[in-house]
């Protein structure tokens, strides 16, 4: 949903504002980054559910069984979010980026 893609980008660009800039730059003085990482994660487990009610449906129409559907769903998230940390840790040891 490519709606809510431009919704997770806000969230995450409230975060950076937050942390990268001053308080005298944040607008109205309030603290964006707290309601960006939270309307993050109501997306993501929205998202998350839709494809796990998909997956659901696939099972008890038959068309796969619950233990290839447990599998491809864990399977898809460690393939979207391990190399993505691993690029940051490299990135981080390359341009060494304190603690």
């Amino acid at each position: 949903m490519k709606q809510l893609d431009g919704l997770r980008a806000m969230a995450v660009l409230a975060v950076l504002w937050t942390h990268y800039l001053p308080e005298e730059y944040w607008l109205f003085g309030i603290y964006w980054g707290g309601y960006g990482v939270r309307l993050f994660f109501v997306l993501s487990g929205f998202l998350i559910t839709g494809i796990l009610l998909k997956s659901r449906q696939y099972v008890i129409q038959g068309k796969q069984c619950s233990l290839f559907a447990i599998r491809q769903f864990y399977i898809r998230r460690f393939l979207r979010i391990f190399p993505l940390y691993y690029v940051i840790l490299a990135l981080a040891v390359l341009t060494a980026m304190p603690q």
